[in-house]
């Protein structure tokens, strides 16, 4: 007789946690080489000094290889212990901002972490995330978490600016990119509410960019938000119902069933 199967929605940054584990195992697999050949050094010198005769040149050309492949190893290990801290930085991000959104869940408003998606890009198949998404009366919202260092800046000087539906940071250089990113996941979701329920409902696009301060210029807040932690608190609390609950409850529903994954 089968026994019935649970399931469960993501947690936060479980997706950069998978990528942090997978790192993990290049490095213990960029490390096994090195230390193959640093055993078999060792065995072979050791025969080398009594046991057995063997070639001083096959001592020699194994301590090279072990100099190659640690030097490479070295380098490779290097590299990867970089992506990690920024994948940490993002998971570490991904979790505050997670933790700051459950606040707000209530019996008027879900939230979902870490959702799984796929898209068609020139005829192939792109896998991508959005950080939360938030279903609420107050409306739909994809949030994309970003907890990037900070340089230094002058008293007063935003970080980023917003202005006209581009971003800048406080060198003035576009984050096309990053506003093409927040665009992309608000419109993938708007299609598949309209897939799921048949209704087109346009959803907020929300970029939270935590411990900056981000101007933005024309007080728009229709489409986008590009904000700080603490501003997008401020915002939701201030923003009116304008979802009717039985919307709510079908789109939550439907995502649910859309994220949801066996429990092991």
């Amino acid at each position: 007789m089968n026994r019935k199967q649970h399931f469960r929605t993501h947690v936060q940054g479980e997706s950069l946690e998978n990528q942090i584990n997978l790192l993990y195992d290049k490095i213990t697999e960029i490390l096994l080489l090195p230390i193959v050949i640093f055993v078999a050094t060792i065995f072979i010198c050791m025969i080398y000094i009594g046991v057995l005769k063997v070639e001083l040149l096959t001592v020699v050309f194994l301590l090279i290889l072990l100099v190659v492949f640690s030097i490479r190893a070295f380098f490779k290990i290097k590299k990867l212990h970089r992506q990690i801290w920024h994948y940490r930085k993002g998971l570490d991000g991904e979790r505050y901002v997670g933790s700051m959104l459950e606040k707000f869940s209530s019996n008027k408003t879900f939230i979902f972490h870490d959702i799984v998606c796929e898209k068609q890009n020139n005829g192939k198949i792109v896998k991508f995330n959005i950080d939360h998404v938030v279903i609420s009366t107050k409306g739909i919202f994809t949030i994309d978490s970003k907890n990037w260092s900070l340089p230094d800046r002058e008293y007063n000087q935003a970080d980023f600016v917003f202005k006209d539906g581009e971003l800048f940071d406080s060198t003035g250089v576009l984050q096309k990119d990053l506003m093409d990113k927040i665009d992309s996941q608000g419109k993938w979701l708007e299609d598949k509410i309209h897939e799921w329920i048949n209704q087109r409902i346009p959803v907020y696009r929300v970029g939270i960019m935590i411990g900056a301060y981000v101007k933005n210029v024309n007080k728009d807040f229709s489409k986008f938000w590009i904000v700080n932690d603490s501003a997008f608190a401020g915002l939701f609390d201030r923003e009116k119902e304008k979802m009717p609950m039985q919307d709510v409850l079908r789109i939550s529903d439907s995502i649910r069933r859309f994220v949801e994954k066996p429990i092991k």
